[in-house]
């Protein structure tokens, strides 16, 4: 059994289109992110992940679903973007 193709893996989503999936993983990833955004310095551009933070990510965006979640963001914000 293959999951490495998206067309036909059960958790493959549509994360474009699919709102529900995609806030759930946005809320997910912004919990995690935002305290380590705030956490920076004032002007900082970056901020670190510990090993918690990669096992998190990888969890909850494994490779198979990572670039549609990258995907819908980007679709997303241009949606936004044009009103």
């Amino acid at each position: 059994n293959n999951n490495n193709n998206n067309n036909n893996n059960p958790t493959h989503t549509d994360l474009k289109h699919n709102d529900n999936a995609y806030h759930v993983l946005a809320t997910l990833v912004t919990e995690r992110l935002l305290p380590k955004i705030h956490a920076s310095p004032p002007g900082s551009t970056h901020y670190s992940l510990t090993g918690d933070d990669a096992a998190f990510f990888q969890k909850m965006l494994p490779r198979n679903v990572r670039r549609g979640f990258v995907d819908a963001v980007r679709y997303r914000s241009q949606l936004l973007k044009s009103g």
